[in-house]
């Protein structure tokens, strides 16, 4: 039987992009945690704020949770003038080490009015579970 939803989603995750994130889901469907991003016009760490679905249909593993976060780009080191958000789904893998999170994001810059229609991207990210150097090292003995 899986765990709930929030014990699955709790923890460090790292994209494609080596940007990384330690979420902490809780029991009632609220995510927080922090976003390093390695890319782009990020310094150090951001607060990140968003929710999950606590009861998602189908069986165990059958089908994928949904959930969303938001980041803004602002803290004590940098503003950089633009939030994130990213929407997706968490699909548990047979080991925790194959759990993933597929999202869609679209992160949105300051602009002029008139520039407005240029100040959003839009893209996706894959984010799998960062294993500690130890970790790591168990997992490539194991396999």
């Amino acid at each position: 039987m899986l765990a709930p939803a929030h014990v699955h989603l709790s923890g460090m995750w790292v994209n494609e992009l080596m940007s990384t994130m330690n979420l902490t889901a809780h029991p009632s469907g609220w995510l927080n945690g922090w976003y390093n991003s390695a890319v782009g016009n990020a310094q150090n760490s951001y607060a990140l704020a968003g929710r999950f679905d606590t009861a998602p249909p189908g069986e165990a593993n059958s089908t994928g949770i949904t959930l969303g976060w938001a980041v803004a780009y602002q803290n004590s080191d940098r503003n950089a003038h633009s939030t994130a958000v990213w929407s997706g789904q968490f699909f548990a893998g047979a080991s925790e080490w194959e759990d993933v999170i597929m999202t869609q994001w679209v992160l949105t810059t300051s602009s002029t009015l008139e520039n407005n229609w240029g100040a959003a991207r839009v893209g996706g990210n894959k984010f799998m579970r960062q294993q500690s150097g130890s970790e790591v090292e168990t997992q490539q003995v194991l396999e």
